[in-house]
């Protein structure tokens, strides 16, 4: 690590500690928490609501995953009625997921602004996997020093995210990031993707058992289409080719003077969702949850921006660039107005707001 660099991350560093700073970033928190916290109406509002009516009537349910069971049945006995309990559980998440970006990402308010147009809609409708993304987002930083007690940690972080979806197990995957080089996890993930499909061609039945382990059977018949396989297919493996070439130019894939460059490595995996999808539309999951680290591998590795002045490579401004399209684009395609999801996920939630509504 040379002098330049270190003066680099100790302007970038004082930047983000700033007073300034740090106040404009809570108050986007707390305009994002706000769309979550008061929502009225989604597309699984009324079920989330029903359960914990019924919770509060009937006592524990077990209707979905024991963590989040457990979470109403707590709120049930405090007295809460579900929109006070849904301000709580949403704070705890937005806090964790706050947390994280602040943690990891040189420039937090451009990476919450991102998650705030894809994926966040989404997290606002699911908030089972919401909260599964939030712990095991929150986990990433006990992956930055391998040794016993954070690789312990990590493990107890990803089984109390499966406590509210059990498809946060996919975050083992992430312990990856313990090998030496981008490219050797490139090599990793081939062979998985190349075994998996091997033993798919052979016994079809072996892989759709191991799909029920997340969802039930109406799921296995509803994987992606070729066309859209294709585009999430397109975004991972540009996301893996930048992520490679970037690590290849830092010291040969050395370690570099920024602390969470190593989720760099969690890139390639994004390829390993893109398989998942076409089997299952449930396992869509996976890729929306690795758009955060995403966000914050590319904004790390993107231009540099020290006080008035921004400096970048060519990979850098091509690193941001490729972050802003892959947010722009799945908001564009999937939430903005006129797309597919718009009226049943951006619209309600929108217009189903109690402390926005006009």
């Amino acid at each position: 690590m040379n002098i330049s660099d270190k003066n680099k991350m100790q302007i970038i560093n004082r930047q983000k500690h700033s007073v300034i700073y740090i106040v404009i970033f809570c108050i986007v928190l707390l305009f994002i928490w706000s769309w979550f916290a008061f929502n009225t109406g989604n597309a699984d509002y009324n079920i989330y609501k029903n359960w914990y009516i019924t919770t509060c009537s009937n006592g524990l349910q077990y209707r979905f995953e024991i963590g989040f069971s457990m979470s109403m049945l707590i709120g049930a006995k405090l007295g809460l009625v579900y929109n006070q309990w849904l301000m709580i559980y949403s704070a705890i998440g937005i806090i964790m997921v706050g947390k994280s970006f602040y943690d990891y990402c040189n420039y937090p308010c451009i990476a919450v602004v991102m998650y705030f147009f894809y994926p966040y809609f989404f997290d606002v409708v699911q908030i089972r996997n919401f909260m599964a993304m939030a712990i095991t987002f929150f986990a990433l930083r006990f992956l930055k020093k391998y040794n016993i007690k954070n690789v312990i940690t990590y493990i107890g972080f990803v089984l109390l995210a499966m406590l509210f979806h059990v498809t946060a197990f996919f975050a083992f995957a992430y312990m990856l990031v313990y090998v030496e080089k981008s490219v050797n996890v490139v090599k990793i993930v081939s062979f998985v993707i190349a075994t998996f499909c091997i033993i798919y061609f052979i016994s079809p039945t072996t892989i759709n058992k191991l799909l029920l382990f997340f969802g039930n059977e109406v799921y296995l018949e509803q994987g992606s289409s070729l066309i859209k396989l294709l585009g999430y297919g397109l975004w991972a493996v540009i996301a893996l080719v930048l992520s490679v070439i970037y690590d290849c130019q830092q010291n040969n894939g050395k370690e570099t003077n920024e602390s969470y460059y190593f989720l760099i490595k969690i890139m390639p995996i994004l390829c390993l969702t893109v398989l998942l999808i076409g089997l299952s539309w449930q396992t869509y999951r996976f890729f929306r949850n690795i758009m955060p680290i995403l966000y914050v591998v590319f904004i790390n590795n993107g231009i540099k921006v020290l006080g008035r002045k921004i400096r970048f490579k060519q990979i850098e401004l091509i690193n941001i660039i490729f972050a802003c399209c892959v947010c722009g684009f799945f908001y564009f395609h999937q939430l903005s107005k006129g797309a597919e999801l718009y009226h049943t996920v951006t619209e309600k939630i929108l217009t189903c707001n109690s402390l926005w509504q006009r």
